[in-house]
């Protein structure tokens, strides 16, 4: 997990600050979804 935050992190250059929001929202709506079901 470390590894790859950190790829990414030179990636992007920045802290990925946006992406865990993103990937928050879609982890909500994921379980959302799936307790609706």
């Amino acid at each position: 997990m470390e590894l790859t935050k950190g790829r990414i992190t030179e990636w992007i250059g920045d802290p990925d600050l946006l992406h865990r929001l993103t990937h928050r929202s879609t982890f909500l709506v994921t379980i959302n979804t799936f307790l609706n079901i």
